[in-house]
């Protein structure tokens, strides 16, 4: 009897040993679970090391003024713009959105020149954020009265990649150059009259570079185009095409180029042969069709 009693005895023993056993490794599992949950969770990227990239540095350009910092002018833009020692001589981001164009980017930054000017830079960049090229694309001051007359630039790019830079001279109305410097500017009459528009144009090429074009062609007037009915504006639009050759497939168009001297239909495709100038006015011509 003795004997059957320390049996049961062990069997009870062994018995609890096992379910603690499998309680343990139940626990030990349930803990590895959880540590393996914890490494697959992606790592989050620090803010620190995304500002000192060139991605974070297109970012900037997004902003409105919103003065670019030390880094990166020093390793994206360079000192050429930037005076230290002048503290009114700041580099800021532009609020114009950079955008790539082929496999660069384009952005532009604003300098602020001495407290009363500013001047506005167009770059291009490779994806590895070397700049390729620039042009000094925009100029003004603050109209302070100091001058009877005074210069400036302005820009607009059409179709992404033809640059129209303005420069244009100013002065007040009955300015005459002979008057001596000591002139009280109050007396002036302030009606300003322009004096001189000088266009200049350039094409970004594939390269990234800016290359200094001098067009045949030219921007269409807006107001003149909106006197014309949608029967023109559809006839102006596909003039261009006609004067590379495009042969039309509508019938009215076929047989109204084809009443024109100089037609000559010999391409079923000319987009490549579309200048910026074109596609620009093309555009222009369909909103209005459109409207």
């Amino acid at each position: 009897m003795k004997n059957i009693l320390l049996i049961i005895s062990l069997l009870v023993i062994y018995s609890c040993s096992s379910v603690g056993e499998r309680k343990d490794k139940k626990a030990s599992k349930s803990s590895s679970d959880q540590s393996t949950v914890k490494m697959d969770k992606p790592m989050e990227i620090t803010r620190k090391l995304d500002t000192l990239s060139f991605e974070y540095f297109l970012e900037l350009s997004d902003n409105i003024i919103e003065e670019i910092p030390g880094y990166h002018i020093n390793k994206f833009i360079g000192n050429k713009w930037d005076d230290e020692n002048d503290p009114y001589r700041k580099i800021y981001s532009e609020d114009t959105d950079h955008y790539k164009l082929y496999e660069n980017y384009l952005l532009t930054f604003s300098v602020s020149m001495y407290g009363v000017a500013g001047e506005t830079i167009l770059a291009s960049y490779s994806s590895e954020g070397e700049m390729i090229d620039y042009l000094s694309v925009e100029q003004s001051s603050d109209m302070d009265l100091s001058s009877t007359s005074y210069s400036s630039r302005h820009f607009q790019i059409f179709a992404d990649s033809l640059v129209q830079i303005l420069d244009q001279t100013t002065r007040a109305k009955n300015y005459n150059y002979h008057m001596p410097d000591t002139i009280d500017l109050f007396d002036l009459d302030s009606t300003e009259i322009t004096e001189t528009l000088d266009y200049t144009f350039y094409v970004i090429k594939k390269s990234g570079e800016f290359q200094k074009v001098y067009p045949l062609q030219k921007i269409l007037d807006k107001q003149k185009l909106e006197r014309l009915s949608k029967l023109n504006l559809r006839l102006k639009r596909n003039e261009f095409f006609a004067k590379l050759g495009y042969r039309f497939k509508s019938p009215d168009l076929l047989e109204h180029f084809g009443k024109l001297s100089w037609y000559s239909p010999k391409y079923d495709d000319v987009t490549d042969k579309l200048t910026p100038f074109d596609i620009y006015n093309i555009n222009m011509i369909k909103q209005m069709e459109n409207k």
